[in-house]
């Protein structure tokens, strides 16, 4: 019954005569433990056992993220390069992690910008985005693509529709319309 006085993380015991200290389960809050806040298992009284009781601390960026290590929570850098989640679409970048806990824009000519127009192509070259005109003869919503990037009735009186002779013939007008000739 002449226990040893508790500690911080466990408890006195004595065990066959000789006194002890038994340590509280790894999590258990700690007695007294000022700043430090849970048992570690083996009867210190720490800040974290594992990264989940951390929290995100002042300063923390998109690039980094709260870790426990070697019982204290830290703020750990994503490494360079890593992707963030908030990106702007179609500017040929990505904003990834510089190492540092920054961002930085990395080139990403897969990310095109799309002017919507059927009659031009999305492109990204070396970090820089354009629309110029392609597909001379594609179908577009009002025909044709006509070579400089619009979407015009023909290019070519076949564009128009067939002719029957000798009642109609059809012939493509300037700026791309389609004109139905009659006798």
């Amino acid at each position: 019954s002449d226990l040893p006085p508790d500690e911080i993380c466990s408890a006195g015991i004595c065990t066959s005569g000789v006194p002890g200290q038994d340590p509280f389960q790894a999590g258990d809050v700690c007695a007294g433990g000022g700043d430090l806040e849970v048992c570690d298992g083996a009867g210190s009284c720490v800040e974290c056992n594992d990264t989940s009781t951390c929290e995100q601390l002042p300063g923390a960026t998109d690039c980094s993220y709260p870790e426990c290590v070697n019982h204290v929570c830290q703020t750990t850098n994503d490494p360079q390069g890593t992707v963030i989640g908030s990106q702007t679409s179609g500017d040929c970048y990505d904003t990834v992690c510089d190492g540092n806990g920054s961002t930085e824009q990395a080139v990403n000519d897969g990310d095109v910008p799309d002017d919507g127009n059927d009659c031009t192509a999305n492109v990204c070259s070396g970090g820089t985005g354009s629309n110029p005109a392609c597909c001379n003869g594609q179908g577009c919503p009002a025909g044709v693509c006509n070579g400089v990037g619009q979407c015009v009735g023909c290019n070519n009186p076949i564009d128009c529709g067939v002719d029957t002779p000798p009642c109609r013939y059809w012939t493509c007008e300037a700026g791309g319309v389609c004109q139905l000739n009659l006798p």
